[in-house]
């Protein structure tokens, strides 16, 4: 960043500002994606062309701290801050190598693009001005590595590369807030380089087909003690945070704030893969990252009048599974497993604009849409338990389904408040979560894959805490408590290479080869207990018995209308028992079940008279159905619906700036309906899996807070709906009846 000669800064305190707007952003990240290309060999000499669309997780910021000026006739220093991330990258590239057995060895360089994505800040006591540079940028890229060729069209390969893009400038940036006629003309520039380490895996289409030509037995079976997929997704997601949410003063604790980001819309790419072992033993996992293309902030503060205030928000997300577990359970075309392992997920937000929508005066009328005045990170590393199923529905059709549980989260986080030169970092180790999947699989050919599938994730931290450090009053900090979620959920398309076959070596000596499989249908008439691990969401709304009231400014209201909606999120786990009656292909029965839940939020509520803060847990979920299905070979398609029973506890704080009523809390239980589907797998004759959906709907109930020194809101008229996914394992008991 370089400021001009404006009227606004004297000639040494521009010569500082230029010194502190030389910045680097240092950071690391992971890549992944597809290539596609084409070799022409003459003896040991390989030619090739090769092009690649990469997904990349490069991010960053850079902050000056509190700069003093120099001379000060018109404020005592000031900050610069530049953040930087690029989500994709292309490249389209010659390869020239040397051949040697099943080794090939190369070098390659050619074209590079890349959409770059950069904002400039400089903050004074005075004067709020930003830049953003959006483009896309043509680079070059230059490197080598190694391939060496396996199996049947495969081969494995690793290489170093190093991409580099040429200065691009911003322009000049566009003042945020100005209090005097003479604008300082800054101009702003930055230059991305950057060094790759990848590793991949090709298939050769012209390669010759071992497995076409190779003599099979009648009646024998492919066997493979190992079994492969690696494959891409691309994943199109929303999703929500809550960072704080809310923020608490303390001692003695009141509301101060709350960030709510919002339809947070992204793309991303992912890279992912699975290794079977025929003992039984898997390790899978992915990487992902993308780009939030689009959202919103509300940014709420509980003086009075109550003030909610909103911004637009973009960004960049990214995240990475590692697992490793054991099949305990599988057939020819089935298998059910548990595995612990590790999920990170990381997102940058920037938020723009500001605008009120309540009754505050908070962001008056002419504070810019350019300006960044919000910067938020947010990292969550948590431990995952899970269960893992695959079943074949035909010949062709696979489903897949996952649920893991997240006892442990860890979170970290800062938020950047650029008007007020404020950082405050995050970080909580007290949480939970969910995340789940389902996928539906097509094979093209015995190899070659595609598929549609769903997944959802959630994380809740049960309480954390907030520092305050003001870049321009060095020394002063301040520690507040606060709690933060996440939540992200969408629909990806995938396409994967799937070789080897560890359950074919279990089939019945008379089956046909690899592919043909056909299980012998199951019989469902029997009694079955059984076990299963979800999650999911709620959605509450909470009745305001009061309408908009004056404000303490003359003139101020506060406005009744927001918040008064709950959202919570979270795991469960429970077991059920039933009884099926199969009449030829239909399948009907009756079931009882119940679950452990822990879904917990919190919200505004009764902002007309300021605004408090609103919370829910739902503690436990019975239901008791009817369910009617269809069956064919050993699957199950079914519907259900039946009564619900349910175990909340509510809490309201409602001590803010404002007001001073206390807290109160209750525990309610509420009884309902529900209605579900699902899909179930006889993995034998007596052990089956499904995967199912169930929508719980509770009316109105009366929710008492005695303590609240407020009489009219004592009793609140909260309504509920539930929406949960189970994966169960279900055993069936050896009686005929």
């Amino acid at each position: 960043m370089f400021a001009g000669p404006g009227g606004y800064l004297s000639s040494p305190q521009i010569s500082v500002v230029n010194a502190a707007g030389v910045q680097s952003i240092s950071s690391t990240g992971f890549t992944g994606g597809v290539q596609a290309g084409y070799n022409w060999q003459r003896a040991a000499l390989v030619l090739g062309l090769e092009s690649d669309i990469n997904y990349l997780h490069l991010n960053g910021a850079a902050n000056s701290g509190f700069v003093a000026y120099p001379t000060a006739p018109l404020s005592a220093g000031f900050v610069v801050s530049a953040y930087a991330h690029n989500d994709w990258l292309f490249t389209l590239r010659p390869r020239l190598g040397v051949a040697q057995n099943n080794w090939l060895f190369y070098v390659t360089g050619g074209l590079a693009l890349t959409q770059m994505h950069d904002n400039f800040l400089f903050v004074d006591n005075r004067l709020l001005q930003a830049a953003e540079d959006v483009s896309t940028k043509v680079g070059w890229i230059a490197g080598g590595g190694f391939e060496w060729a396996f199996g049947n069209k495969l081969s494995m390969r690793a290489e170093y590369l190093h991409v580099n893009f040429d200065r691009t400038g911003a322009g000049v940036s566009l003042p945020g807030r100005i209090q005097q006629p003479l604008i300082v003309p800054f101009n702003q520039s930055s230059k991305l380089s950057s060094d790759l380490a990848r590793v991949g895996l090709n298939y050769h289409f012209n390669a010759p087909d071992v497995s076409a030509t190779a003599s099979v037995k009648t009646g024998s079976v492919e066997h493979s003690p190992w079994e492969f997929d690696v494959g891409s997704r691309l994943f199109f997601s929303t999703g929500a945070v809550g960072a704080a949410n809310p923020l608490l003063n303390a001692p003695p604790e009141i509301l101060a704030s709350r960030l709510i980001y919002s339809g947070l819309n992204g793309i991303s790419g992912e890279t992912f893969a699975r290794a079977d072992h025929a003992g039984g033993f898997f390790v899978k996992g992915f990487l992902g990252a993308g780009d939030i293309n689009r959202g919103s902030l509300n940014d709420e503060d509980f003086f009075s009048p109550y003030s909610n205030t909103l911004l637009s928000a973009i960004g960049h997300l990214a995240y990475a599974n590692g697992d490793v577990g054991y099949t305990f359970l599988k057939s020819p075309g089935a298998k059910i497993g548990a595995f612990v392992g590790y999920n990170y997920y990381t997102q940058h937000i920037n938020t723009f604009g500001c605008s009120q929508l309540a009754g505050s005066d908070i962001c008056r009328p002419g504070f810019s849409d350019n300006f960044l005045g919000i910067a938020n990170d947010h990292r969550f590393n948590s431990m995952r338990i899970g269960l893992t199923s695959e079943f074949m529905l035909t010949d062709r059709l696979k489903f897949t389904a996952e649920a893991a549980y997240l006892p442990w989260v860890d979170f970290k986080g800062q938020d950047d408040h650029n008007a007020r030169k404020l950082l405050l970092p995050q970080a909580s180790s007290t949480g939970n979560g969910v995340m789940l999947e389902g996928i539906l699989g097509y094979k093209i050919t015995d190899n070659w894959n595609v598929g549609i599938g769903g997944r959802y994730w959630a994380w809740n931290m049960k309480d954390g805490t907030v520092d305050f450090n003001f870049l321009d009053r060095p020394g002063t900090k301040i520690v507040e408590p606060g709690r933060f979620n996440a939540e992200r959920y969408g629909l990806f398309l995938q396409t994967d290479y799937h070789w080897g076959d560890t359950t074919a070596a279990i089939a019945a000596p008379s089956l046909p080869v690899k592919g043909t499989v056909t299980p012998s249908p199951m019989s469902w008439s029997g009694i079955y207990v059984g076990g299963h691990l979800g999650g999911g969401f709620s959605n509450d709304h909470w009745s305001d018995p009061f309408g908009s009231t004056p404000g303490y400014a003359e003139g101020s209201f506060n406005i009744a209308g927001f918040g008064d909606k709950i959202h919570t999120t979270g795991p469960l786990a429970g077991g059920q028992i039933g009884v099926n009656w199969q009449n030829e292909q239909w399948v009907f029965g009756l079931e009882a079940a119940g679950s452990w839940l822990n879904l917990r939020g919190e919200n505004s509520c009764l902002t007309g008279i300021g605004g408090v803060n609103c919370q829910r847990v739902l503690n436990s979920l019975g239901t008791i159905t009817g369910r009617a299905g269809y069956a064919w070979n050993r699957a199950l398609v079914y519907a259900k619906g039946g009564g619900a029973l349910t175990n909340t506890t509510y809490f309201i704080q409602g001590d803010t700036f404002a007001l001073a009523l206390g807290t109160g809390t209750t525990s309610i239980t509420s009884g309902g309906w529900t209605l579900g589907a699902g899909l179930e797998y006889a993995i034998t004759n007596n052990l089956t899996t499904s995967f199912e959906y169930d929508h719980i709907g509770i009316g109105n109930a009366t929710v008492p807070f005695h303590t609240l020194a407020l009489n009219n809101a004592q009793n609140i008229s909260v309504k509920q709906s539930i929406d949960v996914f189970k994966l169960g394992l279900n055993y069936k008991l050896p009686f005929v009846f």
